[in-house]
């Protein structure tokens, strides 16, 4: 990658020089890693999506593909500036599409294609005979 700080130094035949401030040359982050989709996660276990990225200065902000949008705080970490979502508890309602957006500080941003978190089915009633 180009990424980095730049100085240009003009000088002249007598040996006089001058440098400029420093440029910073950021492109878009580059996703390196998609975060992978979790099937069949026991509730009650820990689960993880991790995103790995290229780019200087990155953040990463996790989005639950819901209506509201909104993660059970009590339940959500972020591990590694935010490159790993961990589930501590998974439970039924957790079931859903997350991705994951990488933005940089000029604001160039992407955006992971989406995971899937699945639960393996529960018996929530016994049969009657």
């Amino acid at each position: 990658s180009d990424e980095g700080y730049y100085v240009c130094t003009i000088s002249n035949s007598t040996g006089g020089s001058v440098e400029t401030n420093p440029v910073q040359l950021t492109t878009i982050p580059h996703i390196t890693e998609e975060p992978v989709s979790l099937e069949n996660v026991t509730p009650g276990k820990p689960a993880e999506f991790t995103v790995k990225a290229t780019g200087i200065n990155l953040t990463y902000t996790w989005l639950w593909q819901t209506p509201e949008h909104l993660f059970p705080q009590n339940r959500r970490g972020y591990v590694g500036n935010a490159q790993i979502l961990r589930i501590n508890k998974v439970e039924l309602s957790d079931e859903g599409y997350y991705v994951c957006t990488i933005c940089n500080t000029t604001g160039g941003s992407v955006e992971t294609k989406p995971a899937r978190l699945t639960t393996i089915p529960q018996i929530t009633e016994e049969p009657h005979s």
